[in-house]
């Protein structure tokens, strides 16, 4: 870790490739770590500004593209009650990312990047004049000032572009720079790197000088110190860096087993590549250079508030990652009451519809009659209301059976009524157990507790699924599986369903 073996790395390699899973670095053995920079937001906790940033870009988006305003319209409206299906909510993601990456292209906030290459090509050795060549005033003048800064106080990139892993938070990270800036140690007084004790360069000259530097052309980096801060603090803890080697190397599981791809055949590989010593950095400050409107600024960046931020923001990521576990998982926050008896779902369901007596056919008709002898029900059906003045005088409605003789249709079966209502059986009389199976289909809220109802009636019960039991589970389906569902608010749909069901 010298400074004659710092600068032979300098700029041997560039990032780690972030080829693993939702686009983490992963190493020449497979390893997977998180970005410093997803890490980092578990520690910023005001994000108003930055959700009033991002809703303006989105809008900003659709204004310009009216292929996604489209692709938004086709999609229709989502289920009042289930919303978007996971599906949909992929797809809305994708539009509002193309929007917000149309906003950026039209506003130029890509010229950060640019900026960043720019200087990167400076610190290369690549000259001035070549660097800004046909750039427009502004950038030309920016990067004027920043390569006279380096030239004039003598600053000089040890590594540039290099990715590190930070092992005590198991992430990795890109830094900018890591420059020797002479004087620091005199102005700053000495100060100890990331290997402390065993640091084999305490003494050497210049020890001390080395720092972590960024590279900032946004309006106010100190604004932004949340995010800033604890990413320069991570990379100035790390010791292990990453460096390119050629070709690709087989990827193995720790019992030695080859890591095989999703086809079973191919065995998966990585980019090849070595760990080496990161470069002794300095860990009370940083440096960011502001980059902007013809000016470069170098300001110092308390190391310590960021590495205790960095901290802070590791130990909520946990957190969050416990409190999320899936119910009863080792360290979830949720588990089950044991001893405790509950309920199944169809029997919950079947009381409360029994308790609600809806669809019960012996269920009085919901208002009140307006005067004796009036008549409620469908013309033909024998299960009739007739109101009746009893002798309290108060007027209610009362089951009136259809007379003997009399033609009569019970589940699209016709019969003559020859005595009473116990001789109707086969037409399909219902008894208590039939009343509470119907009850149970037309509060059945989807089709899994349909056929969990069908099930009990079915196997427990040893009940056969016919008549008006039939007739009510096939009705409800329909409801159930009605394109116009949204809809079921008020009035009735073609489905069958009326106002008073359950949607």
């Amino acid at each position: 870790m010298t400074t004659e073996t710092m600068t032979a790395t300098a700029v041997k390699s560039g990032p780690m490739p972030t080829g693993g899973r939702w686009g983490w670095y992963m190493d020449h053995e497979g390893y997977e770590y998180r970005r410093v920079s997803k890490l980092v937001k578990y520690a910023e906790t005001d994000t108003y500004n930055l959700d009033q940033w991002m809703k303006r870009q989105v809008a900003e988006g659709l204004a310009i593209r009216d292929d996604l305003v489209l692709a938004v319209k086709a999609m229709g409206r989502p289920d009042p009650i289930e919303g978007w299906s996971k599906e949909a909510k992929a797809k809305l993601d994708s539009i509002a990312k193309d929007a917000m990456n149309a906003a950026k292209q039209a506003d130029g906030a890509r010229s950060g990047t640019a900026m960043h290459d720019l200087t990167e090509r400076l610190d290369r050795g690549e000259d001035l004049e070549n660097v800004v060549k046909g750039l427009p005033a502004t950038a030309a003048g920016g990067l004027r000032a920043y390569a006279f800064l380096r030239r004039e106080n003598g600053w000089r990139s040890v590594a540039i572009e290099r990715t590190v892993v930070c092992d005590e938070l198991d992430v990795a990270g890109t830094f900018d720079r890591i420059d020797e800036v002479p004087g620091l140690t005199a102005m700053l007084g000495p100060g100890r790197c990331q290997y402390g004790d065993e640091c084999p360069d305490a003494g050497l000259p210049g020890h001390g000088d080395a720092v972590v530097v960024d590279v900032k052309t946004e309006t106010s980096p100190w604004r932004n110190g949340l995010h800033i801060g604890p990413q320069l603090g991570i990379y100035s803890r790390a010791k292990r860096m990453w460096e390119a080697l050629p070709g690709r190397v087989p990827l193995f599981y720790a019992d030695g087993n080859p890591k095989m791809a999703p086809d079973g055949v191919t065995q998966r590989t990585a980019e090849n590549g070595r760990y080496v010593p990161v470069p002794c950095v300095r860990q009370d400050v940083a440096i960011v250079v502001h980059v902007r409107d013809g000016h470069a600024n170098p300001y110092f960046v308390n190391l310590l508030e960021g590495w205790e931020a960095a901290q802070a923001a590791y130990a909520q990521m946990l957190r969050e990652q416990r409190a999320k576990r899936e119910l009863g998982a080792p360290g979830a926050w949720f588990v089950a009451m044991p001893g405790i008896k509950v309920p199944a779902v169809a029997q919950t369901l079947t009381e409360q519809a029994v308790a609600a007596d809806y669809a019960n056919p012996n269920r009085p008709p919901d208002r009140a009659p307006a005067a004796p002898g009036e008549r409620y029900g469908v013309p033909g059906d024998p299960l009739q209301w007739v109101a009746v003045t009893g002798t309290d005088g108060l007027v209610r409605w009362q089951r009136e059976e259809p007379a003997i003789g009399t033609q009569v249709t019970v589940g699209g079966i016709g019969f003559t009524k020859v005595d009473s209502m116990a001789n109707v059986a086969a037409a399909g009389t219902l008894d208590q157990t039939d009343r509470d199976a119907i009850s149970a289909v037309w509060q059945a809220p989807d089709l899994a507790h349909l056929a969990r109802t069908f099930e009990i009636y079915t196997q427990q019960l040893g009940r056969a699924w016919t008549g008006r039991v039939a007739e009510a589970g096939e009705a409800r389906r329909r409801q159930i599986e009605c394109p116009q569902r949204a809809m079921h608010t008020s009035g009735k749909c073609a489905c069958g369903w009326a106002a008073g069901l359950p949607a």
